[in-house]
């Protein structure tokens, strides 16, 4: 489990004055424990056990944000850690450029050829304005753009960027990087992971998305990709590593798509035991 690792570098930043809140689908393992061990807020959210066998993530970012009193939010995964001056740079390039969004780089750790890869995919992507999308957002903002839509599931963060591109949210970029651990992945945990996603989409969320992201998202192909990824020490064996992976995720991610739609409606938020972060 990250999540310690997680909540250790957000303890651990310059910038002090953070609520953390974490934002649970019925785990059974020790998440809210570990969570009410460091002092953050706690609720479970989404639709209950065993209906939430798809990808909840979006339902999760949601409860939180609602939740949430401070004036800026930061939407992280529990894999995730964070450089001790990330939200300090973050809160900094807010005002230094008179920014309502940041989009901060993402970089992937892990063991084995499939994380390289996969590590390889994400270096593709940075600087890329189509595929990086804010996560670290001024509260009013997020207001005004109607907040995260659940329903996009699998595209839920395509969706959010398309939200903050329509009402003209000003958006900068640090260069301080989130990272991102992707333990020991293997082609069936991927396809796992995007079938799973595929299951809790709504394509017509995506009307203030981004189409190339999407195409970039389904399409193994991905010259772009591959070009950027030979630049970052791709090797033969590499390419052929993520042009397998893509196309693997791709056909889960379809047909996730294509299977019987899971519950969207009437899903429920529970606040359990919230603890107050700090004082």
């Amino acid at each position: 489990m990250n999540l310690p690792e997680c909540l250790s570098s957000l303890k651990e930043q310059t910038h002090q004055s953070l609520e953390v809140i974490i934002a649970d689908n019925f785990s059974i393992d020790k998440t809210l424990q570990i969570a009410s061990d460091f002092g953050c807020r706690t609720l479970t959210c989404g639709p209950a056990p065993p209906r939430n066998n798809f990808f909840t993530a979006p339902w999760q970012r949601k409860a939180g944000a609602e939740l949430a009193e401070g004036d800026f939010i930061f939407f992280a995964d529990s894999d995730m850690t964070f450089p001790e001056h990330l939200i300090e740079r973050c809160l900094a390039t807010c005002d230094e450029h008179n920014a309502d969004a940041i989009v901060v780089p993402e970089i992937s750790t892990g063991e084995g050829f499939w994380s390289r890869c996969k590590t390889l995919e994400r270096l593709s992507y940075l600087n890329d304005e189509s595929m990086e999308t804010p996560r670290f957002i001024r509260r009013s903002a997020y207001r005004k753009i109607g907040g995260w839509s659940e329903q996009a599931g699998a595209f839920d963060d395509f969706a959010f960027w398309g939200k903050i591109r329509t009402y003209g949210i000003k958006t900068s970029r640090i260069e301080v990087n989130l990272w991102h651990s992707e333990g020991r992945l293997s082609l069936g945990n991927l396809f796992r992971k995007k079938y799973n996603m595929g299951k809790s989409a709504k394509i017509k969320e995506l009307r203030v998305g981004s189409a190339r992201s999407l195409i970039i998202q389904l399409g193994p192909l991905r010259f772009l990709l591959l070009r950027k990824a030979m630049r970052n020490g791709a090797q033969p064996a590499d390419m052929l590593g993520i042009f397998l992976m893509k196309t693997v995720e791709g056909a889960g991610l379809v047909m996730g798509l294509m299977s019987t739609a899971l519950p969207r409606e009437g899903v429920s938020y529970h606040k359990i035991g919230i603890v107050e972060y700090g004082t």
